[in-house]
């Protein structure tokens, strides 16, 4: 099934919260003696890791680029983040800064503050717009993705599918972020005509899709954006971490019902005592929360 492009702007008073909010976050970093960039990038992820405990493992289908759970152990919270490392690097830094939002309780502070009910579907558009404030600024995006644009049309001024193709992957590579998170930026900021966005999107049939994709790669190889559409070279994971839910399920040193959530989204079958754990992990896709559709651009 072709992926439809959904045109659905956000409304201004989540969106000027959703700002408030990220100010507030850094500002605390700030003062505890955390300096983030102005442009973040890769730095999402040490951020992230201070906040919850990641699981960096690659999951070769690619059908799942992350998810954030929450359990309670000994009568705390711990948060679980799980990150799909066969993915390009670019697509682990929006999936970072999505669950990031999700770390931070961010539709609970909306709920607060702007007295509204949020639920699944609308939380996840949050954490996207989250991530998208987080990782592209909006003045830094507008300043560039104008540069990018008038770079990229022809002599006459004419901008084709192929020129803009060309600046989305300029986008990509500045603020190190998928062709799709870059796509819905310029449609949420209104940076371009409406019409151009689904010849952008998906390029509105599979072939053309492909053609899409390509094209960005080769503009990304000619420009020497080396860093993106590469798999990363090192890869985290747990080691051993079959073993140690084998372990925690016979000492009972772990809740029943956290071990069985991880069992489950792993597809380890309780006293399975075959596979390599450096098999690909199978996670189902029931609950994904992170970029896809609407709220997700990968």
């Amino acid at each position: 099934m072709m992926e439809k492009f959904v045109y659905d702007r956000m409304p201004e008073e989540e969106v000027s919260a959703i700002r408030e909010f990220i100010q507030t976050k850094l500002a605390e970093l700030e003062r505890g003696g955390v300096h983030c960039n102005e442009v973040i990038r890769e730095d999402i992820l040490p951020l992230l890791d201070r906040y919850c405990d990641v699981l960096y493992f690659p999951k070769e289908d690619g059908g799942n680029n992350g998810f954030h759970k929450t359990y309670i152990v000994d009568g705390e919270k711990v948060d679980v983040v799980y990150i799909n490392t066969a993915q390009s690097k670019e697509k682990q830094i929006f999936t970072a800064a999505h669950e990031l939002g999700h770390i931070w309780r961010l539709d609970q502070w909306l709920e607060k503050q702007l007295s509204v009910a949020v639920d699944y579907d609308h939380g996840e558009r949050i954490m996207n717009r989250f991530a998208a404030e987080l990782l592209m600024p909006e003045r830094l995006f507008r300043d560039f993705a104008e540069k990018a644009m008038d770079g990229a049309r022809n002599e006459d001024g004419k901008m084709t599918v192929g020129n803009m193709v060309q600046a989305v992957t300029a986008m990509m590579n500045e603020f190190y972020v998928p062709y799709k998170s870059v796509v819905y930026r310029l449609y949420e900021l209104a940076l371009m005509p409406d019409k151009w966005v689904d010849p952008l999107w998906t390029g509105e049939s599979a072939g053309k899709k492909k053609i899409l994709e390509e094209h960005s790669q080769k503009v990304a190889r000619e420009q020497g954006y080396t860093r993106l559409y590469q798999r990363p070279d090192e890869r985290k994971g747990i080691e051993g971490l079959r073993e140690l839910l084998d372990q925690a399920a016979e000492r009972r040193t772990q809740p029943e019902g956290w071990l069985k959530e991880f069992y489950r989204r792993f597809e380890f079958k309780v006293g399975e005592q075959d596979g390599s754990l450096n098999d690909s992990l199978s996670v189902p896709q029931e609950r994904e929360e992170t970029e896809d559709g609407a709220a997700g651009c990968d």
